[in-house]
């Protein structure tokens, strides 16, 4: 089934796609055309809105990194002072 989103849904759709497949297999074991079966999105608009399927994991892996150094940014308390170099 294809999706029938907005652009930036669709876009969104993709990332989230290629982030579940890569938690699966190495970038070389995806292709295209399992993005768009897991997104739900058809096949051509992947190069709609990356220019290549190595830009599209790029993307995702920069956006599972940005949250989870956001994510780290909440539990790690600043107010204590960190261990002299010797113990890290």
């Amino acid at each position: 089934m294809i999706a029938n989103l907005g652009d930036r849904d669709s876009r969104t759709e993709l990332i989230m796609a290629a982030q579940r497949l890569l938690s699966q297999r190495p970038p070389s074991g995806i292709t295209g055309k399992q993005i768009a079966r897991e997104s739900g999105i058809h096949y051509g608009l992947i190069y709609h809105y990356f220019e290549s399927k190595e830009a599209l994991f790029l993307e995702a892996m920069q956006q599972l990194t940005a949250d989870y150094i956001s994510d780290r940014e909440v539990v790690v308390d600043r107010s204590q002072p960190l261990p002299p170099p010797s113990l890290r």
